[in-house]
């Protein structure tokens, strides 16, 4: 089967995104199971092709969304497409395939609701943008799949008349990169102290809720701290890093290089304000790094507290104790955060969707 995936992402860059991460797991699975897979994207060709090919539609690498689509929109037509699946991660992607009367099926991921967080960073007239080319492509869409039970029930309800099509999806995680290694080993791979740690790994961005994470741990002075990642909100994290005694900011970590900072700690924190299914959650799970989280999204499916980490409300004392307890317990957690995730493997992922893309072409 031939599948072209499109997301307005470099393949290349080591950019954080989860998005990006989702696109790069699900693009290597297909083709290890023997399907062409093409991902549409930014940026230019480096170095050799793995096992899928690769279009820009800009050869820029960090373009803003709307960039991206202007520019998908201008080229979709000619995209050398040939009668694939065309697979896309953001609902007004979708829409520059409309007229592309040479398509198998349209399938739609869906990371979340977009909406709330796009009206906060860019505005209601943007916002009010986005809602209607969502709306279009959720009629022009064969299959929708989302990655949390909130976001299903929630597009069911805003689309009722096409609530037939809409189908629960899942996240992936690399189950042979992210794997478990002894905690001292990867701490010295960092050049950290061989002490209890916690990790943020992710964007620095407001629906992260990065204030609550910092006030949390004010009250542990003693654990040490890692954060990696990038975002508009880095100074204020790395000012407040200097705060404290025990603190490493590791900036922005090539993708091969998040297994080490995951393996160095004892329990990775993610307060968000929201989150559809976070591959960094998978991810650290798959090290046998146990998660402390807000209760959003999908991370209810996937954290069972007491195995393998706890659920919290977003408030800073409440986050701590549970920083607190999984510090004290991580070691008695390692084995079953691995077991929990090992169904979210890639390659069983994408057997699961071949069978989506199969039904929908039909």
């Amino acid at each position: 089967m031939d599948v072209t995936l499109v997301a307005g992402v470099d393949p290349f860059s080591p950019r954080a995104s989860g998005i990006r991460t989702h696109v790069l797991g699900l693009a290597g699975a297909l083709g290890r199971l023997g399907h062409d897979v093409t991902i549409v994207g930014t940026g230019r060709l480096q170095g050799e092709l793995p096992v899928w090919n690769f279009v820009p539609v800009t050869r820029e690498s960090r373009v803003s969304s709307f960039r991206f689509l202007a520019a998908l929109h201008r080229k979709a037509r000619r995209i050398p497409i040939h009668g694939n699946v065309v697979h896309a991660h953001r609902a007004d992607d979708l829409t520059a395939f409309a007229s592309r009367t040479d398509l198998l099926a349209r399938i739609l991921t869906v990371h979340g609701l977009s909406t709330k967080g796009i009206a906060q960073r860019h505005g209601r007239v943007v916002s009010s943008m986005y809602l209607r080319f969502e709306k279009a492509a959720m009629r022009l869409a064969d299959r929708v799949l989302a990655l949390d039970r909130g976001t299903l029930s929630s597009l069911r309800s805003r689309y009722p008349e096409q609530s037939a099509k809409f189908l629960m999806g899942s996240g992936g995680v690399d189950l042979r990169l992210f794997a478990p290694m002894p905690r001292s080993e990867a701490r010295r791979e960092l050049d950290l102290p061989d002490r209890p740690t916690v990790a943020y790994l992710g964007r620095l961005v407001r629906e992260k809720n990065l204030p609550v994470f910092m006030e949390a741990l004010d009250s542990l002075p003693t654990v040490q701290v890692i954060v990696a990642g990038e975002g508009p909100l880095r100074e204020d994290v790395e000012a407040w890093g200097r705060r404290r005694k025990l603190f490493r900011f590791l900036g922005r970590l090539p993708h091969d290089r998040v297994s080490i900072a995951l393996n160095a700690a004892n329990v990775l924190a993610l307060p968000s304000l929201w989150e559809a299914m976070p591959s960094i959650c998978l991810e650290s799970l798959a090290c046998g790094t146990p998660v402390v989280a807000t209760q959003v999204g999908g991370l209810g499916e996937v954290i069972r507290p007491g195995t393998n980490g706890l659920l919290v409300d977003a408030e800073p004392k409440r986050f701590a104790a549970a920083l607190d307890h999984v510090l004290a317990t991580s070691e008695e957690m390692r084995t079953e955060s691995r077991r929990s995730v090992e169904g979210y493997g890639w390659d069983s992922v994408a057997e699961r969707l071949v069978e989506i893309y199969r039904q929908a072409a039909a």
